[in-house]
């Protein structure tokens, strides 16, 4: 849920800064060229395609049931919009939404500290500001840990399995299923070939 919240944070700042960016194309179209080196017409042509591929990308991470035929659809649509234009525009707009939001998540942070997540007891803030801190790497130690946890409890039933045939051998017990393999093994030793 945390990461869709990001998510959804991440695409209002990069609507924001398209139309920031826009209103800068649009007042003064050589100053937007020298300062982001992207032709403003180029910016005015794309920016809308920027923003409905960057909504089409979020929803699909929101939405992993499609069919794979749906995937080569979408795929094939999203290949035919990139373009250098439409990649320049993408670019810039990515870069200075990024660059906006972690100050975004801070001031969200502050603002709602104190706050408490209705039907739980999870403050606001304290979620905004677990939103700037990056996942903690894998170290080899987890990765050692997660193998040493999968290799004992498959040693675990290995060994459950062996130790209770024996004993149910050892003490005759048989389900039905061993009554019908022995069965059928004596009618295969019963023919000759």
């Amino acid at each position: 849920m945390m990461r869709y919240g990001k998510g959804q944070i991440k695409q209002e700042l990069k609507q924001n800064t398209s139309a920031q960016l826009l209103n800068e194309a649009l007042q003064n179209p050589q100053g937007f060229a020298a300062k982001y080196g992207v032709d403003p017409e180029t910016f005015k042509k794309y920016h809308t395609a920027v923003g409905a591929a960057g909504q089409t990308r979020a929803a699909l991470e929101t939405l992993e049931n499609l069919s794979p035929e749906q995937r080569k659809q979408i795929g094939a649509s999203a290949q035919n919009l990139m373009n250098q234009g439409f990649n320049q525009v993408e670019n810039l707009i990515n870069t200075q939404a990024a660059a906006k939001l972690d100050d975004s998540l801070l001031k969200l942070s502050m603002l709602q500290k104190g706050n408490v997540v209705p039907g739980t007891n999870m403050d606001m803030g304290d979620a905004f500001e677990a939103l700037l801190k990056g996942p903690r790497d894998i170290t080899g130690e987890h990765v050692g840990r997660a193998v040493g946890r999968f290799i004992g409890d498959e040693v675990g039933v290995i060994a459950g399995l062996g130790l209770g045939g024996a004993l149910s051998g050892a003490l005759g017990i048989k389900t039905d299923k061993d009554k019908k393999i022995e069965e059928l093994q004596a009618q295969l030793a019963g023919r000759s070939y």
